[in-house]
């Protein structure tokens, strides 16, 4: 059943007064489709006990051990914060498997057969864990082959195909909740053999509010873990995500949500604060919750729509902010928020409101009103960060990087964090303020890509990268695979936009079974990583 949308965004879509002159304004929309909580829910249950059905038998007897330190579960019970003036939240740590795994002659692990398929099923556990999560390398599949990741319990994701979701061979998989991961793969008949390697496991902590969420254990009036002046968003934002991503060796959290464009597209640009993402390689393991949100009557819910991968679009510490473009589309009936150049900095009593995920739970509400009286922060100056009073709800760790809007629904600036004398306290008002970067100081940085008047955006073939006609460095805005972000393949095109052809290849390609080092040199792309032989 559908819930009700929550007013933050159908204020994007109301008339209001307006804007002064100088301000260029951007209207919100919404992507195409419909999102179906309950509909999601079954599909999972019902793959899950596919893949169930057709495991393995003994994975489960020998799983691939991790093991989490004290000095690591310190760490995670310290949140990884001396304070929450910046408060990305800690909620996991990172720990080393490397374990290679030839799906032709498996050392680890049980295989079985099934009609016209061949199974691979390995199981990963780490004790205390409330969710994991897997990195992949080398990870090269057959034709027709298939990787799930899966519990017992009503959790899949997949499949994962060819090199894996960046066609690079190297990413992070979707997070499972509980202590055992289940891989599983579905080969067919004749295709060849697959490989990959689990290079390393992500092992949340009992701070991962996601996983509480799905396994219901938390029904109270709203999240006990959080500080009792936060407040539940009563709908749903469809713009807004809860999101975790890995800064090794640690896990954290953080809010973003989706932005428009000028002119409308699906685009996913996801503006987030600098202070949580600022590199590709932390944007590559994003991971985004949309549509998690509950009713009053509980703390759990349904399973929220998650993607995987990101690349940075535009990102700078002054203003605190990261514009991201996600992996993949736009979740099917996400809103885009709309923005306003308009600068309320330095418009004291200015109306503000937000929704946000504080410390990971499900969307939160809350009311401010900005505050040119506030002292400031040295490194935060006030034009290129707005600071407010909290009127109603609040924020904690892990709302950083949440939009924040004015009355009429229109983004005006992301969560930095807090300023004062008492930021541990998330309900005190008086000694604090919030601070949020001004979308108005930092708008000439990410204009090329939102439009609204730049002249030029990410216009043609959407995949996050500025023509060089229009002073990027996409060297062909008509074909999504070709950007400087795109990996560099055998086939006579420049794909990474960085002026040389088939960089790695040798001027030819190399047949199956000949010796390799990479994958670029052979003709199928996969490097067999411990025979060195082509694939």
């Amino acid at each position: 059943m559908k819930v009700v949308r929550s007013l933050v965004f159908l204020a994007v879509c109301m008339v209001g007064a307006t804007a002064p002159v100088s301000a260029i304004e951007v209207q919100g929309y919404r992507a195409p489709g419909f999102y179906d909580a309950e509909a999601a829910e079954l599909q999972q249950a019902a793959l899950s006990a596919w893949l169930v059905s057709e495991q393995a038998p003994g994975a489960l007897q020998q799983p691939l051990a991790v093991f989490v330190t004290a000095e690591d579960l310190a760490v995670m019970d310290s949140k990884g914060l001396a304070n929450e003036a910046v408060s990305k939240m800690l909620v996991g740590v990172t720990k080393d498997l490397g374990v290679f795994v030839d799906l032709g002659t498996p050392e680890v692990g049980a295989t079985a057969a099934a009609k016209g398929v061949r199974i691979w099923t390995g199981a990963v556990r780490s004790e205390g864990a409330s969710a994991l999560r897997i990195h992949f390398t080398d990870f090269a599949l057959p034709e027709g082959a298939e990787l799930y990741i899966y519990n017992e319990h009503g959790e899949a994701f997949g499949p994962y195909t060819g090199m894996g979701l960046r066609g690079n061979g190297d990413f992070w998989s979707n997070t499972i909740t509980g202590t055992t991961l289940l891989i599983q793969t579905r080969t067919p008949v004749g295709a060849g053999d697959g490989f990959f390697t689990l290079a390393e496991v992500g092992h949340f902590g009992s701070d991962f509010a996601y996983a509480q969420y799905r396994q219901r254990s938390d029904t109270k009036a709203f999240c006990s873990y959080n500080e009792p002046c936060v407040v539940a968003n009563s709908g749903t934002d469809d713009s807004i995500a809860h999101y975790s991503f890995v800064q090794r060796p640690y896990i954290y959290i953080c809010t973003g949500g989706l932005i428009a464009t000028a002119p409308p597209s699906t685009t996913p640009y996801f503006l987030t604060a600098n202070h949580c993402v600022s590199r590709d390689k932390v944007a590559d393991t994003v991971e985004t919750y949309f549509f998690y949100t509950t009713s009053s009557a509980s703390c759990s819910g349904p399973v929220a729509k998650h993607t995987v991968g990101a690349a940075i679009a535009a990102t700078n510490k002054t203003g605190d902010f990261t514009l991201l473009r996600l992996d993949g589309s736009a979740p099917s009936d996400a809103a885009f928020l709309g923005w306003t150049t308009d600068e309320v900095a330095f418009s004291n009593g200015y109306d503000l409101r937000r929704v946000s995920h504080p410390k990971g739970a499900p969307q939160a509400y809350s009311e401010h009103r900005v505050d040119t009286a506030a002292g400031t922060c040295a490194s935060w100056p006030r034009g290129s960060w707005i600071y407010s009073r909290d009127t109603l709800g609040a924020t904690e760790g892990g709302s950083s990087g949440s939009p924040v809007v004015n009355s009429r629904g229109l983004v005006v600036g992301q969560l930095s964090g807090a300023c004062g004398t008492n930021v541990n306290d998330a309900c005190d008002s008086v000694r604090n303020a919030t601070v949020d970067g001004a979308f108005a100081s930092y708008y000439s940085q990410v204009a090329p890509f939102l439009g609204g008047g730049s002249g030029c955006s990410d216009d043609l073939d959407s995949d996050g990268y500025i023509a060089e006609s229009c002073g990027g460095n996409d060297c062909n805005d008509n074909v999504f695979a070709i950007n400087p972000g795109a990996p560099e393949i055998c086939d006579g095109i420049d794909n990474n936009c960085d002026g040389t052809i088939d960089e790695g290849c040798g001027g030819s390609c190399l047949p199956k079974d000949d010796p390799c080092t990479s994958n670029s040199e052979c003709c199928s792309n996969r490097c067999h990583p411990r025979k060195l032989t082509c694939s």
